[in-house]
């Protein structure tokens, strides 16, 4: 049975079961629902080794993202972490990893922190120190219809930062397949470095010419030995038809 890891809080949950089709919505549900946590949580795959951290869309499967980033031989993990409407949302510092699983992924970080207005987290600027007071009564508003105002724009901004908290998971370019690409080839150079590095490679290559340089020496002197055994076996030949020629002579003048 397949299983899966996810860091809460800094505690190893383990999630077993049908892993390999659940979703990141089934997974932050069953954690949230084994904790009784309340509230909004994400689900993020962190590569310690390249200090980068990776969004997880809600439609993704974390199984399959992380088999196969495992695959590519990048050790990342999952943590599930708590979205806090009230406090700072900490839009994605990295791009989704769908691309992984052969999509086109997002790009881009958006370095902008978005915060819910709060009374102690404002501080009036000077301009907004020389704005005249004004009147509610002369509008015809009463404070009942300024506050669901304020409330409906504060609304309208929680609802805004949830759009761009998404949308920047899921907006789509090709730098991540790159940014992963240019990874693994690191990784297989540093081995390959390591490896020749490992083996005295520059060491077994000066034995190896060293040899190669002994084997030409005794194949450059078994060539100057044939051409001078080929020279004495010319000489041979050419004595040997001398002397067919002189006994050629010897039995015709014996014939007359």
């Amino acid at each position: 049975m397949q299983s899966l890891v996810v860091f809460v809080r800094g505690v190893a949950r383990q999630i077993t079961g049908s892993v390999e089709n659940a979703t990141t919505s089934d997974v932050i549900q069953a954690l949230a629902q084994a904790d009784h946590y309340t509230g909004k949580f994400t689900l993020v795959v962190v590569d310690r080794t390249n200090q980068v951290e990776y969004f997880l869309r809600s439609v993704e499967v974390p199984f399959e993202v992380i088999r196969n980033l495992i695959a590519q031989r990048i050790e990342v993990h999952l943590e599930m972490k708590e979205v806090d409407p009230r406090a700072e949302l900490v839009l994605p510092r990295s791009r989704s990893l769908s691309n992984v699983l052969g999509k086109q992924n997002p790009p881009g970080y958006v370095s902008n922190r978005l915060s819910t207005p709060e009374d102690n987290h404002i501080k009036p600027t000077q301009s907004e120190k020389n704005l005249p007071n004004i009147n509610l009564e002369s509008l015809n508003i009463t404070r009942k219809d300024v506050e669901n105002i304020i409330l409906s724009q504060l609304k309208n901004i929680e609802e805004q930062k949830e759009d761009l908290a998404r949308l920047s998971a899921e907006v789509t370019d090709k730098t991540d397949k790159e940014y992963l690409q240019l990874l693994r080839q690191r990784r297989n150079l540093r081995k390959t470095i390591e490896q020749l590095e490992e083996s005295q490679w520059e060491k077994k290559r000066q034995i190896e010419e060293e040899k190669l340089d002994r084997l030409q020496t005794a194949i450059d002197a078994m060539a100057i030995a044939l051409d001078n055994k080929m020279m004495e076996l010319n000489d041979i030949l050419r004595l040997q038809t001398q002397l067919t020629y002189q006994m050629k002579s010897l039995k015709q003048k014996d014939l007359f």
